[in-house]
Parts: C-alpha cells; sequence; structure tokens
C-alpha cells in the first residue's frame, strides 16, 4: 500500500498504482477525482457506466483494490455505517413494536421485508438484522462483527400476529 497526499488530506491505493498527485483532488463528500474528472475508485476498480463501486471499510479515501467492490446500488446501500436519521433506536433494521414491546430485525431486499424474528434486547435485533444483512450476500464488515449465526428461535407467531404493519 502507498499514500498520496492530496491537499490536506491522503489517499491509499495499491504499490502498483502510478498516478500524479498533481492530478488528483478531492470532492467535497471526500471523494478522489483524477484529472478533473473521474472517481479515482470507479477507475480503479474498472467500473463500466451504470455500475455502483462500493468502499467496503466505509473509507473514500482507501482505494485499494481489495478494499473495493462492484456492486449494485441496493447492495451499497446495505453497507449504510448507520442507521436512518428517523430511527429512534439509531439501529439498522430494528422497530420496537408499541404493542408488545419486543424488537424486529427486517431488511428490505428487491423491494420486500425481510423478517428475522422478534427479540427480548435491541442488541439482538440488531445482531439478527446484521446476519441477515449477511446471509442476504450483502457485506457488513463495519458494524456487525459481533454477529453470530441466527437461528430464528427470537420469533413467535403471537408477536408476528400483534405487530404485524
Amino acid at each position: 500500500m502507498k499514500t498520496i497526499s492530496i491537499s490536506d488530506s491522503a489517499t491509499f491505493v495499491d504499490d502498483d498504482i502510478n498516478i500524479d498527485p498533481a492530478h488528483l483532488t478531492l470532492t467535497q463528500n471526500g471523494y478522489v477525482v483524477v484529472g478533473g474528472r473521474s472517481l479515482l475508485h470507479r477507475v480503479i476498480a474498472g467500473a463500466a457506466k451504470g455500475q455502483v463501486v462500493d468502499h467496503v471499510d466505509g473509507n473514500r479515501l482507501n482505494n485499494q483494490r481489495a478494499n473495493l467492490r462492484i456492486t449494485t446500488h441496493q447492495g451499497n446501500a446495505q453497507n449504510l455505517q448507520s442507521a436512518q436519521k428517523n430511527n429512534k433506536l439509531g439501529l439498522r433494521g430494528v422497530w420496537q413494536c408499541p404493542k408488545t414491546g419486543r424488537f424486529r430485525a427486517a431488511v428490505t431486499f428487491n423491494g420486500k421485508k425481510r423478517y428475522a424474528g422478534y427479540f427480548s434486547t435491541p442488541d439482538e435485533a440488531a445482531t439478527a438484522a446484521g446476519q441477515l444483512r449477511r446471509d442476504l450476500g450483502f457485506l457488513d464488515s463495519r458494524t456487525d462483527d459481533r454477529l453470530q449465526p441466527h437461528d430464528g428461535s427470537g420469533m413467535s407467531r403471537e408477536d408476528d400476529r400483534r405487530c404485524k404493519s
């Protein structure tokens, strides 16, 4: 890995990447641009028009090949580090049922909700939601290092009937 300085920052690339630092700039969003118009991570990944390139670790300055993957928009969105702003619990894929107080784990996949079940604690539900994302093929290396395989034991039919929305 080598480090290339850009303004007040630096980007990381593989040793075999040869780019003149004078041709690199940093966007307001934190992406590295080559020659004023091409995003460095897209160039390194060899992405075609319409393909989405994901930084696996979430660091837009880490442009090493091992940290880049071509995915779909949906796959990239599943790798968000945090919950949406309107999420009261602050945990991705977790919702609390107001009737039972239990926590439901769910992931949206191909426009449909996939449920992992109901759980006693928000952390159990977050772990199950993370495992479900991984089972569906989404990377979650930044947020779910504590995951264990989910066996569905947290779900009860009674809870499911009471909290269906």
